[in-house]
């Protein structure tokens, strides 16, 4: 079980609960859990993960890594002072955390909904997914990489789809923990590159539309 995000659900509504939270777990030896301080308290760079199980031949195998893949000295000790200041980060950071993400959320939802775009969220995490399939000339993996690069060109920095091993060309991520003006900034350099790419779809069905004629 992946639970990297299992701290950044910022939708009361939703909660969650960890699968090392219930009494019993349906399979022991074949239930491992991982987390990581990467995306809940964004320490990326520190490389710091954890990792429950219960089967000691994985167990094994993992440690037989750890030579290669420890962590320094200095790391393990400000993260163990980080996470035994349970008071801080229950009731300061954790709440917060989640303020922001929402805040942000809510922004970039609005956004897309006054552009007309379709996305899909579910209330925690770091991004959203949009479909800018409308916005493709014709409905290829080599069109959305030409997307890409357009909105890297006006300094947007997307995540295509195919990265991601989408069946279909068009959707892109879109990653909202941001500050605001930055939010704001990056919402209207994707609004001017968009306006751009939806006339030249338009100039590309006319065309075409000549060319049947």
């Amino acid at each position: 079980m992946d639970e990297v995000y299992m701290l950044s659900v910022f939708e009361e509504s939703l909660g969650y609960r960890s699968v090392l939270s219930l009494e019993r777990l349906p399979d022991p030896q074949r239930t491992h859990v991982m987390w990581a301080t990467s995306k809940d308290f964004g320490m990326s760079g520190l490389r710091f993960g954890v990792l429950y199980t219960e089967n000691q031949h994985v167990a094994t195998a993992v440690a037989s890594l750890c030579r290669y893949h420890g962590l320094s000295g200095l790391v393990q000790h400000q993260m163990a002072q980080l996470l035994q200041d349970h008071d801080w980060i229950s009731q300061v950071y954790l709440p917060e955390n989640h303020a922001r993400l929402k805040a942000a959320h809510t922004y970039v939802s609005e956004e897309l909904r006054a552009l007309g775009i379709p996305f899909v969220s579910r209330g925690a995490g770091f991004f959203i997914w949009v479909d800018l399939r409308k916005y493709l000339r014709e409905g290829t993996f080599e069109e959305e990489a030409m997307l890409w690069r357009r909105f890297l060109d006006n300094k947007v920095l997307l995540s295509s789809g195919k990265t991601f091993e989408c069946k279909e060309p068009g959707w892109f991520r879109v990653v909202f923990s941001d500050k605001e003006n930055r939010l704001r900034l990056g919402m209207q350099r994707m609004r001017q590159v968009l306006k751009g790419q939806s006339q030249m779809v338009e100039d590309a069905s006319r065309c075409h539309t000549q060319e049947l004629q």
